[in-house]
């Protein structure tokens, strides 16, 4: 697939040098990416996202490799080019093992009680509950409502496309 890569650089106002300073990264989602940096404590503190290739994976990874060859080059602790540690070659003690399960989240082939059945479907009920002034608002759109999609066949005023322009543009900052 054609462009379904990008290599991204993470760097500070006064770093200027993408071949020793800050972090390059490669990725197929920027967006979820950031996320996971940003889950590192100020990691992306008073630091800039700049996109510096798209292409296809296997050109990033040879690109990223060019700029970060070894370990501890700039804010990267591992070398450029590689994919990320896959946790599933780790070999772990029965012990270990042991602990995951007890401490494992989820309710695979488990099932709620009645109980919590019955807690859940009560916090719902609760927390959507509208005045009988807002059905009736609600109900009178609906009635006027000549499609499904309330924006079929209008447009958006350049003062909205602006707004919109400006907040994606900050979402990308």
């Amino acid at each position: 697939m054609l462009n379904d890569c990008l290599i991204y650089w993470i760097h500070g106002d006064l770093e200027t040098d993408i071949n020793s300073q800050g972090y390059i990264g490669i990725t197929k989602n920027l967006t979820r990416r950031l996320k996971e940096h940003s889950r590192k404590q100020n990691f992306l503190e008073n630091r800039m996202v700049d996109v510096y290739l798209h292409g296809e994976t296997k050109f990033c990874r040879e690109i990223e490799k060019s700029l970060r060859p070894t370990s501890g080059v700039g804010l990267n602790k591992a070398p450029g080019g590689g994919l990320p540690p896959n946790p599933s070659g780790i070999k772990r003690s029965a012990e270990t093992k042991q602990k995951m399960k007890e401490n494992m989240v989820g309710f695979k082939g488990r099932k709620h009680s009645e109980e919590t059945k019955t807690k859940m479907s009560n916090a719902v009920r609760v927390a959507h509950k509208h005045t009988e002034e807002t059905k009736h608002r609600l109900s009178e759109i609906a009635k006027n409502r000549t499609t499904p999609n309330s924006m079929l066949g209008r447009k958006h005023s350049e003062e909205t496309k602006a707004k919109m322009r400006a907040k994606a543009i900050a979402r990308w900052q």
